[in-house]
């Protein structure tokens, strides 16, 4: 049992995880990605509201991640220019979003 506790997250931040098995590595990630301010896994804060639950709920883990899995099964993520992307795959019935880099955020 992990408890959504300050504690726990400060414990979690702190593990170096190259010492970690994959599963373990997995758990820390998953735990400190669910209770950081915003997500955030760089430079995380603890998150903690007093008018909402806790988004870290292991009995429905699986149910969480077969969603995300069902809503990308048919995505193409790709990481390249945006020239040289549009050239590969602009098709009529393709939809691009691409994400302009934020000024000041280039290596972020």
């Amino acid at each position: 049992m992990i408890l959504v506790a300050r504690d726990e997250f400060e414990s979690f931040k702190k593990e170096n995880p190259d010492t970690l098995t994959d599963i373990q590595r997995a758990v820390r990630f998953y735990f400190i990605l669910k209770n950081a301010f915003s997500g955030r896994i760089k430079k995380p804060s603890f998150s903690i509201s007093t008018h909402r639950l806790s988004e870290f709920n292991l009995p429905r883990v699986e149910e969480g991640l077969l969603a995300i899995h069902l809503r990308l099964a048919r995505v193409y993520i790709e990481n390249k220019g945006y020239g040289d992307l549009i050239a590969c795959f602009d098709r009529p019935e393709t939809f691009f979003y691409l994400d302009p880099p934020y000024y000041g955020c280039e290596n972020y």
